[in-house]
């Protein structure tokens, strides 16, 4: 047994134990004594223990290899952070050592260092083998956080004569730089990843069953030595497969999945399988080969030389994917590239072979696929793509003539889907390449081949089969070469068929196509296609599209499309010729320009003349040019274009205009000849029919016109006629209102009748009778009064009226109306004026002041001389008004009655000697203004003489606050304000308004005086009328009704109205006091979740929230692994945190709430977030809310702090 070394990481240099040594280990924190080579690292669970209190690493051979030689699971674990580092370049190994491991074996490498690129190391989840067979389960490499000078495995090592199988092979890397070396332009070992392992040695075999590859943001570069100059910025190169280095070694892997993504990735090279390399003898080459499948995933990831889904056959090395001789349609390597940078590589979805060697007769770099490709890309910038492989000469054989030829070849279908990316050049099939001509590149594919593009840039060619370079070399597509292009695409280069026994394009895009197109078997135009490239070459021309195309640009015999769109140019003048001629439509475009004449367009043996035939668009001619007529004809053999000479419009006789019976439309009838004639009519209040340019319709306000009727050519040219047109006037008066009117102290009668029509009322016609029946008998009259007597009062007439126009169209009759004569009453006569005396008493109950009005008179009146006097009582107030009489003798009587201005009796009381002194007439309401009295004798043959006592009790003058237009402004302040008031007969309405500023505020009011047994209306609106809240109060309920917190908005106006109950007819008289005030909501805010107030943690928030600002938002920024504390403070009216006020929290970047749980018992908060692992960094939002803004309203204060 080999001596081991137990190596402390933080020591300068190593201690050897040798076998049988005994070395103190602690384990799980028990110190246990182990025998090196026995029983030190018998169960292999973890390389890593504690040696003499301090960390250590076991490694076996002395100088190389950290390896065991015991079998079993084991998981590995080399973390900076904890200690470990490399200070002794050796070769890692998560295996064995020449011996079978039945079980599984992970190697894990964190944040670890080793930059030396003189001493590059190398790392294996598989084992080391040498001139042994052995077997491994599975092996995992995981490498994160870590700078290396390195080859990264994720199999083992076969040495000389040795075979290693191996189960799954998985390498993981994330974040870390894998680099290498070159010796100054002669050989480059870069860093290297590896799905699989490496066979290096005489008859050395690695077999690997299925390997993986993971890399996320995983860099690296190459150093030139021995200077230490980086030479390659992108160094590290990624291969899913294994590889087989020098002569008779063999490197299997079964399947490959190979997954690279990272904005941070910059990487060199990418295989979806491995590297055959190092043969430097004819006889015996190096071989690398993917049993069954390859799958390369890389996105948003930089590559700078090389993506291929394949092998890379290096060096007369020998590369394979699939089962050799086996063609059975399956895909065996599958390409997805999603938004690479790789504007500088070669991508290829076969393998890339290449040979830059030469001296050796026959010998080749040899790359082969069995199965079919698949690519997929989406987006991203790439240099050269090819859908098969690559092969490539690189040097110059000089004079030599024994070269190693390169060969890349794919025995199946190849299938590449492209939508978007930039591309330099697109190869549907394989690209071959020598640098010098007298040697062979080969690229062949012996399937199918198709390339399908959408939304993509190509700046140079496109080509539907294979490419080459080099005089000798080939790329041929042995099968059908497809290219289809699709919509989205921008293509500066030529697009060509390239080598392939047929070349198929499929032009399935409606986008214009600028490009030469040449060396296709057949075009198939599957859409419409508008073509403008230099060239359209092809064996023939199918489709079931329309194609668009310059006569010019086209060279094919055989044309069998849908749709032909030829341009011909204005020289124009050798017919296109063609073995047959076959589309179901055919446009000709043809240039104005053209000379007049008669031209063949084009010839065919086999002519089938089209389904359509057109024109510039046109069926059978066109018009353009200068006043021209293109006209098309065709025979069996070939189709014409006639250009001749067009005469301008012209009108052959006078235009008639009839309008139709009844109505205002009316037909015109034109008699002119021109090209394609437009009519257009025109004149003042004309409109003319959509449907039919002579049909139009004049405006019934219009009576005389003119209009003028205009023919327009397809060339513009226009002829013109002017006509008069008198309109026939067939539109009735309509009556709108009518009336009679009696004449104020007369028995005449106004009629009247308002009426319209469009072009005047002439004529307004009455008629009336004592019955509806004698309406029909009675003459008509146009005259506007009717004149009856006193003998007509009190009896009901009937009246109609009609209207008429001047061409005799009429209202007809109206409806019949009544009226009935009122009986004229003279006002009173020789009216005798009185002004009361006015003073102003203290009620002794009450204290208030009352304005009292005393006036007495004297007269006399009799039967037939004078039978009654008038007066005329003057007041300014309305008021209680009472009438005393005195000095009647016995056997008088009188009546006295208080009449209206126009005499009519509106309270009596007839008066005899017995009621000298008393009030005939008590405390009558009458309203401000003139009171009249009328004194009328009832005794006959002799006058009475009399005294009359007129007394009145004033009412409160009338306020000027009745309406809204007069509201008086009152302003609530902060405490109660007062407002006197009073309302009743006379003054039935007080209006009051308030008005906000700039804040809400809620408003308390109230009623705090009332006199006794009196009732008022109060009401609140706000601006638009609308009622808020009314209430009717007394004396008794004041005390207990009113309003309280009426919420009004800012800048509003809100209206009070205090009316009396019986609005104003005397029984509820009363003054009154209003009492108001109001909260202003003054430290409202306007902040949102979009605009939120910003903060820090360990701050405390003053804030209010209630109506209009329901809510408040504060934003501070949290760090990651922090959780929140916030702590809501000084509420208001007893309102608790999280009930009547509440407070909810926001991730601001992810618009997500945060769950807040309820915090007991702590001053300093009272909600908490409570993530295990803390919150995530960024912008969060505390929100402090009420329930409801028009129930609660509070100061608050909110503290904010990190917990």
């Amino acid at each position: 047994m080999a001596a081991y070394v137990v190596y402390n990481p933080l020591w300068s240099d190593s201690v050897t134990y040798p076998t049988g040594t005994t070395v103190n280990v602690t384990i799980d924190g028990v110190e246990t004594a182990l025998t090196i080579g026995t029983d030190a690292f018998g169960s292999y669970d973890e390389a890593i223990t504690q040696a003499n209190g301090k960390t250590i690493l076991a490694i076996g051979d002395q100088t190389t290899r950290f390896v065991s030689t015991v079998g079993g699971d084991r998981n590995i674990l080399l973390d900076g952070n904890n200690g470990s580092q490399i200070s002794t370049p050796i070769a890692y190994y998560a295996g064995v050592d020449s011996i079978n491991l039945d079980g599984s074996a992970t190697l894990t490498i964190k944040n670890i260092s080793w930059t030396d690129p003189n001493n590059k190391l190398g790392i294996y989840a598989g084992s080391r083998l040498t001139g042994v067979e052995g077997t491994q389960t599975s092996g995992t490499l995981i490498v994160e956080n870590s700078d290396l000078y390195t080859d990264l495995r994720g199999g083992g090592l076969a040495g000389n004569n040795a075979t290693g199988r191996q189960g799954s092979a998985e390498v993981i890397v994330r974040n870390t730089s894998v680099s290498g070396y070159d010796d100054n332009y002669n050989n480059t070992w870069p860093g290297r990843i590896f799905g699989a392992g490496i066979a290096e040695g005489t008859d050395a075999k690695f077999y690997v069953t299925e390997a993986t590859v993971v890399c996320e943001n995983v860099t690296g570069v190459t150093v030139r030595l021995p200077d230490g100059t980086v030479s390659y910025q992108e160094g590290v190169r990624i291969y899913g497969g294994g590889q087989a280095y020098g002569g008779t070694t063999y490197s299997e892997t079964g399947t490959t999945n190979v997954q690279v993504s990272g904005s941070e990735s910059a990487i060199s090279e990418i295989y979806g399988g491995g590297i055959s390399s190092g043969t430097a003898k004819v006889d015996v080459r190096a071989q690398v080969v993917v049993s069954t499948s390859t799958s390369l995933s890389v996105t948003d990831a930089m590559v700078s030389d090389i993506i291929s889904g394949g092998n890379n056959s290096n060096m007369f090395g020998y590369s394979r994917v699939g089962t050799e001789g086996v063609t059975d349609q399956q895909t065996v390597i599958t390409l997805s590239l999603t938004n690479v940078n790789a504007s500088t590589a070669f991508v290829m979805g076969g393998s890339f072979a290449d040979s830059y060697y030469y001296g050796h007769d026959g010998y080749a770099s040899t790359a082969e696929v069995f199965g079919n490709i698949e690519t997929t890309i989406n987006g991203g910038s790439y240099s050269v793509f090819a859908g098969g492989g690559i092969a490539m000469f690189s040097n110059d054989a000089g004079t030599d003539t024994k070269v190693a030829l390169p060969s890349s070849t794919v025995k199946g279908n190849i299938t590449s889907t492209i939508n978007g990316g930039t591309f330099e050049t697109i190869v549907g099939g394989g690209i071959a390449i020598s640098f010098d001509d007298k040697i062979l590149a080969d690229s062949t594919v012996t399937g199918n081949v198709t390339t399908i593009l959408s939304n993509t840039t190509v700046s140079g060619s496109l080509i539907a089969g294979g490419d080459v370079q080099g005089a000798l070399s080939t790329a041929n597509v042995a099968g059908t070469a497809t290219l289809v292009l699709q919509d989205g695409n921008a293509i500066a280069g030529d697009i060509l068929g390239g080598q392939a026994d047929i070349s198929v394009l499929q032009l399935q895009t409606s986008d214009e196509i600028t490009s030469a197109i040449s060396g296709f078997t057949t075009v198939s135009v599957e859409s419409d296609v508008l073509y403008t490239g230099a060239q359209l070459n092809a064996g023939e021309i199918t489709g079931s599209g329309t194609l668009k195309i310059s006569a010019a640009a086209l060279d094919s015999k055989n044309i069998s499309v849908s749709g032909l769109d030829l341009t011909l140019p204005a020289d124009f003048s050798t017919p296109l010729a063609f073995d047959s001629f076959t589309t179901q439509s055919l446009n000709l475009t043809v240039d104005a320009g053209l000379a007049l004449g008669t031209y063949t367009v084009l010839n065919a043996t086999t002519f089938t003349a089209p389904t359509t035939l057109t024109i510039n668009g046109e069926s059978g001619f066109w018009y353009g040019g200068e006043n021209k007529k293109f006209e098309l004809a065709s025979d069996a053999a070939s189709l014409t274009v006639t250009v001749s000479e067009v005469a301008a419009p012209e009108f052959l006789s006078l235009s008639s205009i009839v309008q139709d019976a009844g109505t205002y439309n009316f037909q015109a009838t034109v008699n002119a000849t021109g090209a394609e004639l437009v009519y257009s009519l025109s004149g003042e209040g004309i409109t003319v029919d959509a449907s039919d340019p002579f049909r139009f319709t004049v405006d019934n306000t219009v009576q005389n016109t003119t209009v003028t009727i205009t023919a327009t050519d397809v060339f513009g040219r226009i002829a013109q006629q002017t006509l008069d047109l008198h309109v026939t006037d067939y539109t009735a008066p309509v009556l709108e209102e009518y009336g009679i009117a009696q004449q104020e102290g007369t028995y005449e009668f106004t009629v009247t009748a308002q009426g319209s029509d469009n072009f005047g009322i002439t004529e307004s016609l009455y008629r009336w009778a004592s019955s509806v029946e004698g309406l029909s008998g009675d003459g008509v009259s146009t005259a506007k009064k009717l004149v009856l007597s006193e003998a007509d009062a009190a009896r009901t007439y009937y009246f109609q009226v009609m209207l008429k126009d001047a061409a005799g169209n009429s209202t007809g009759w109206s409806d019949a109306q009544s009226f009935t004569v009122a009986q004229v009453i003279s006002k009173p006569t020789d009216t005798i004026v009185v002004a009361p005396e006015i003073e102003v008493v203290v009620e002794p109950e009450t204290g208030k002041e009352i304005a009292l009005g005393v006036a007495e008179v004297s007269g006399v009146v009799a039967k037939e001389e004078i039978p009654q006097a008038t007066y005329k009582v003057l007041t300014d107030n309305a008021a209680k008004t009472t009438i005393e009489v005195d000095g009647l003798e016995q056997g008088e009587k009188i009546k006295i009655a208080i009449v209206n201005e126009v005499g009519k009796k509106l309270k009596t009381a007839t008066v005899t000697a017995n009621k000298n002194g008393v009030a005939v007439i008590n405390n009558y309401l009458t309203p401000s203004g003139s009171t009249f009295i009328q004194v009328e004798s009832l005794t006959k043959k002799t006058p009475v003489d009399y005294t009359l006592a007129v007394k009145q009790e004033y009412f409160e003058e009338p306020s000027a606050n009745s309406s809204i237009a007069t509201a008086e402004q009152i302003a609530p302040a902060e405490t109660p304000t007062s407002t006197e008031g009073w309302v009743g007969f006379g003054d039935a309405l007080d209006t009051y308004k308030i008005v906000t500023g700039e804040h809400a505020a809620a408003l308390d009011l109230n009623l705090t005086s009332l006199e006794a047994n009196s009732k008022v209306k109060v009401t609140l609106l706000n601006e638009h009328g609308k009622k808020i809240k009314s209430l009717t109060l007394t004396e008794k309920n004041i005390s207990k009704k009113g309003f309280s917190d009426i919420l009004l908005d800012a800048n509003s106006t809100t209206f009070v109205y205090v009316e009396a109950a019986d609005k104003g007819k005397g029984k509820y008289n009363t003054s009154y006091q209003i009492s108001s005030s109001q909260e202003v909501f003054s430290n409202a805010t306007n902040d949102s979740l979009l605009d939120p107030t910003k903060t820090t943690l360990g701050s405390t928030n003053t804030g209010w929230g209630g109506y209009t600002d329901a809510a408040d938002y504060y934003q501070f920024e949290v760090a990651a692994g922090s959780n929140i504390g916030l702590n809501l403070t000084g509420l208001e009216n007893n309102y608790k945190a999280g009930k009547q006020v509440k407070v909810t929290l926001y991730n601001l970047d992810t618009g997500k709430k945060i769950s807040l749980k309820s915090v007991k018992n702590d001053d300093t908060m009272n909600f908490a977030t409570n993530k295990k692992n803390g919150l995530e960094a960024g912008s969060y939002c505390a929100v402090v809310s009420v329930a409801s803004e028009k129930k609660y309203r509070s100061d608050y204060s909110l503290g904010i702090a990190s917990i």
